[in-house]
């Protein structure tokens, strides 16, 4: 490495004359994977010794541009995230900077995709209404759940940077609805509707925890196991009966965009411990912990059969 690489001034004007690539690349038509490796040349040639804030900035700007490095980049933005929080700033600007760079996209864990604010709102509820009737038909109620109900009970509608919708199909409490029992009743409900063309079936071949809903336009619609045993609740990957039934079922109703969908009874009980208590406070770089689901919920996924999956949030 030169010694001016090094330098702080250098590195500076680095930052800097990536972010005005990136502006240009903005504001043309079409971003050249060429020019993103020349770019990404001239930062990787800093030493990581010297690479400070303005270079971190500039590196997931010019990847959230270019639609480069996914996981690296969702993950650099935790880090840029929590190092504003801990040096008393606030993220936001940054982050508004980088909902620039990323439309029409957003960028999360599954990587980068349209984002829930480009699309219409209408079409989304409908969908969401459509398949809350399908699965009522058979006999089970649908809330929202996760990222969708957090978007409905804290913003009024979903997360402008969230990329999927996420429902919770409740399976009916018998004498057997322990974790065998609710792997058993998932099966069986996935292979009925994957049947009647209601699920997405190439997300099907995955053999993931969970499955997909069959839905236009490329919207994602993740479908969750919940079920009620011995008056506590269960609701995959984040519940594992902290919760009583009570504070689930019965689901209440709300109008959304003109469609009618179904919230937990309690919602902010469900955040709080799918969230934590910082459910109130938007985190765009929100990871969940696929890991320890899998140990909390490991009878469960065990009786499920098959391999265990990289799972989608």
């Amino acid at each position: 490495m030169a010694p001016e690489q090094g330098d702080p001034a250098h590195v500076g004007q680095v930052a800097r004359e990536v972010r005005w690539a990136v502006e240009e690349a903005l504001a043309g038509a079409e971003r050249d994977a060429s020019r993103w490796e020349e770019l990404r040349e001239r930062l990787d040639a800093v030493g990581s010794s010297a690479r400070g804030r303005a270079w971190r900035e500039a590196s997931v700007l010019l990847d959230l541009a270019f639609r480069q490095r996914p996981g690296r980049t969702h993950r650099q933005l935790g880090r840029i995230r929590q190092r504003r929080i801990a040096q008393g700033e606030d993220f936001a600007p940054f982050w508004r900077e980088c909902e620039r760079a990323l439309a029409p996209c957003t960028l999360t864990p599954h990587g980068y995709d349209v984002a829930l604010g480009q699309r219409d709102p209408g079409a989304v509820w409908a969908t969401v209404e459509r398949v809350t009737e399908q699965l009522g038909e058979r006999g089970y109620p649908v809330l929202v759940t996760s990222g969708t109900l957090l978007g409905l009970v804290r913003e009024g509608g979903v997360i402008a940077h969230d990329d999927d919708i996420d429902l919770a199909v409740v399976l009916p409490e018998d004498d057997t609805t322990d974790a065998a029992g609710a792997a058993r009743q998932w099966r069986e409900l996935r292979a009925r509707a994957a049947l009647a063309g209601q699920l997405d079936l190439a997300f099907e071949e995955r053999r993931a925890s969970h499955c997909r809903a069959a839905a236009d336009g490329g919207l994602k619609v993740d479908l969750f196991p919940a079920w009620p045993h011995a008056g506590r609740m269960f609701m995959w990957p984040h519940t594992y009966g902290e919760l009583a039934a009570e504070d689930v079922l019965p689901p209440v109703s709300r109008r959304v965009a003109g469609h009618q969908v179904w919230l937990p009874r309690h919602p902010e009980a469900v955040l709080e411990v799918n969230y934590g208590p910082g459910w109130r406070d938007p985190d765009p770089t929100f990871r969940f912990d696929w890991d320890r689901a899998h140990e909390r919920f490991a009878g469960f996924v065990a009786h499920l059969g098959g391999r265990r999956s990289r799972e989608a949030s």
